[in-house]
């Protein structure tokens, strides 16, 4: 009996002991938690209510947690909210964590508030649908205006059932965005964070993008693209009849709604059976010599020629059945839009300014770590405290100047007083003369890029200067509308304005004969003009520019950071903007082929991105033909014959790879496979010592070298 029992232990020991060795062996599930910024800054935006409220669809009391219509008869106290807040909040953390480790995803600490703050306002839906914009947004690491595009898309109602964009979640995401990407706990955004309104000025139209935020630090195009049956879209213009052509937003373009413009069937014609197109208001310069036709077709007669940088008045726009764009200028005939652009005009650039001495005029001032409401408070000023300002920035609608103790709202000061005393007074000559060496330029309220723009001019435009102020390194010429950097006026007795060489466009160019032999051949597809660079990155100079529409043979291309560039005779092209003839890929070889793996429902898009409308779906087994590659963001998208499919969800055929296979073993003892390039993306396998491994691509980032597996990407640091 005694022998039994330790026998009975012993097994049970040997049990347990093979147990506690299994769970210790096993990954840690993430356990992070919420900040307390964070529950003081879902506190601010929720605000407290002591009894139940309907707020769009349910009832919540508190601070906004979810309760039924007759709880708390009695009411809740502020203590007893706070408690049920922060039970709300663990069952979110829970969900997160869960999301977190599904996913191998690494979170900063604001990155995982930032999450929680918009969960807790729109629940946890959100994490089970991974073909979202905003779950791609999170998983594949977004950052910049892709991931305040995502965001924002989460800022309407139901209201009589129509969806509505509400303006306190649109401040709300733009907050969630500042704090995943910037780290700040703030309830405000920053002035540089802005948002537009699609209004599609048509019903009943397909459009599942209805807002976009963006940093106007940067370009963004817009986004949407809506469509209807039995209509042709034109854009999105400023106004819903006529107004300005809009393509992006950004430093020189910021409104908050703009309106689709459509053109029913054919467009629209005269009675004498002349299209007249669909009625716009804006200006374009030529990027080369261009034909002017009678007609919006080429087929039509001409009837003159813009010369290089001729301005023109656009009064319509008309898609024709080839879907090239057409604009009907003021002198009468037709151009292609494809060979103008828009005028924009580079800021003066301005020295630092000299101190300045100014006087708090108001008690209680604020003094901020910054220049805006949206930084940290860091004291108050006194009424009548004197300040050196060394500095001066545009916060929201207000300037604010930078002290030795912190930054200062302006408006609380004798600014404008003294910037007004400190500017040189003298009239200066007073003459005549024309808009030069810009095609448009600003004018502002007072003299210094400071001041608000009040209007603009444009090349040739005739103009009276009764007064001249020099601010800075920069004189400016008072007129009538406001002030003007005269370093952009050619005095009418001045010599005329010399034409820049013309060039011939980028399909007459034709390499010599002993130049590099052409790997591919395509057409420039971006909506605006495609920059040409000196080297292969965003850094080099701009050399010019190619409009929209043409061909171009790459020579040769090379990676920088995550873009692919192209070099042609006249320099380097981002291949982003360029679609490579059929059968080439970014590297000019022959198509790929794969199939589709990890979703039953492959949605297949108009163009590469998320944000793009669903045309169709592929589901899992199918076999694809790859016809061209794109990155956005961080994802690779493919082109199918049927349109646009994310690369994640298909399993490449080594045999047609984009590039030669090379044969590689692992090194290390355990070698992380990861979705993307870099440590930042997500982890999706692991290799181990030994293994062979086929390299079919490789890219460097930073310092560091990484190679595409057929199970995803690897440091190259780690194989031989």
């Amino acid at each position: 009996m005694k022998k039994r029992m330790i026998c009975l232990l012993l097994s049970a020991a040997i049990l347990f002991g093979t147990v506690w060795l299994t769970a210790g062996s096993a990954s840690a599930a993430t356990t992070m938690k919420a900040s307390s910024d964070i529950v003081a800054l879902i506190k601010s935006f929720e605000g407290f209510s002591e009894r139940p409220y309907y707020d769009y669809g349910h009832w919540t009391v508190g601070y906004g947690t979810a309760c039924d219509q007759n709880d708390y008869p009695d009411g809740i106290t502020e203590e007893e909210a706070e408690a049920l807040l922060l039970k709300y909040i663990a069952s979110f953390e829970k969900s997160l964590n869960q999301f977190i480790d599904k996913h191998s995803l690494k979170l900063k600490q604001c990155q995982f508030d930032a999450l929680l703050a918009f969960t807790y306002n729109v629940g946890t839906g959100w994490m089970s649908d991974t073909d979202h914009t905003f779950t791609d947004a999170v998983i594949s690491g977004a950052e910049g205006n892709d991931f305040i595009f995502a965001i924002t898309r989460w800022c309407t109602v139901n209201q009589n059932g129509q969806r509505v964009i509400r303006q306190s979640l649109v401040n709300r995401r733009l907050v969630e965005a500042n704090l995943y990407l910037n780290g700040v706990y703030a309830k405000t955004a920053p002035s540089n964070y802005q948002y537009v309104v699609f209004d599609n000025n048509l019903d009943d139209c397909v459009n599942d993008v209805r807002i976009q935020g963006y940093d106007n630090r940067e370009t963004d195009d817009l986004r949407a693209l809506p469509s209807k049956a039995g209509y042709r879209f034109l854009g999105w213009y400023t106004e819903p009849d006529g107004g300005e052509w809009i393509t992006a937003v950004g430093p020189d373009t910021i409104i908050n709604t703009v309106y689709g413009h459509w053109q029913e069937g054919k467009g629209a014609v005269d009675a004498q059976g002349n299209v007249t197109g669909t009625k716009a208001a804006y200006r374009r310069y030529a990027l080369a010599d261009t034909a002017v036709w009678a007609a919006p077709s080429e087929s039509s007669s001409q009837t003159g020629k813009l010369k290089v940088n001729d301005t023109v008045d656009v009064v319509a726009d008309y898609l024709d059945g080839s879907n090239v764009k057409w604009a009907k200028i003021a002198s009468g005939g037709w151009v292609r839009l494809a060979e103008t652009a828009a005028a924009k005009m580079p800021e003066p650039e301005q020295k630092p300014m000299e101190p300045v001495t100014v006087r708090v005029t108001h008690s209680g001032v604020n003094i901020r770590s910054g220049p805006g409401t949206n930084y940290t408070k860091q004291g108050t000023f006194t009424k009548g405290q004197e300040l050196a300002i060394t500095e001066v920035r545009k916060g929201g609608s207000s300037e604010w100047g930078k002290s030795s103790v912190g930054w200062i709202c302006l408006t609380y000061t004798n600014y404008d007083q003294v910037k007004q005393s400190a500017t040189p007074g003298t009239d200066g000559e007073r003459f005549t003369g024309t808009v030069a060496n810009t095609n448009t330029l600003n004018v502002r309220s007072g003299p210094g890029t400071s001041n608000p723009v009040v209007a603009k001019l444009h090349r040739g435009d005739q103009v009276s200067i009764t007064q001249q102020k020099k601010v800075g390194s920069i004189t400016w010429g008072r007129m009538e509308k406001g002030w003007i950097a005269l370093q952009y006026v050619q005095k009418t007795t001045a010599p005329a304005e010399t034409k820049p060489e013309e060039t011939k466009p980028a399909e007459e160019q034709k390499p010599d004969a002993g130049a590099d032999p052409v790997i591919a051949t395509g057409t420039v597809s971006s909506r605006q003009a495609l920059r040409i660079r000196a080297g292969a990155g965003t850094s080099f100079k701009a050399l010019g520019s190619l409009p929209t529409g043409s061909k171009v043979q790459i020579l040769e291309t090379k990676k920088s950071g995550s873009l692919t560039w192209g070099r042609i005779q006249q320099g380097w092209i981002c291949m982003q903007y360029v679609k490579l003839d059929g059968g080439q890929t970014q590297t000019g070889t022959s198509r790929t082929t794969g199939v589709v793996v990890k979703t039953d429902k492959l949605r297949i898009r108009s163009d590469a991105g998320v944000q793009n409308r669903q045309v169709g779906t592929l589901t899992k087994g199918t076999v694809v033909e790859i016809l061209e590659t794109k990155k956005v963001g961080s994802t690779t998208w493919g082109r199918i014959s049927k349109g646009w499919i994310s690369l994640y969800y298909v399993k490449l055929d080594t045999a047609a790879s984009i590039q030669a296979a090379a044969e590689k073993t692992v090194t290390a003892s355990s070698l992380n496979i990861r979705a993307g390039v870099g440590t930042g993306s997500r982890c999706v396998g692991v290799y181990h010592k030994g293994d062979q491994v086929k390299i079919l691509e490789q890219t460097k980032v930073k310092n560091s070298l990484w190679g595409r597996t057929e199970k995803g990407w690897i440091c190259m640091k780690y194989v031989k």
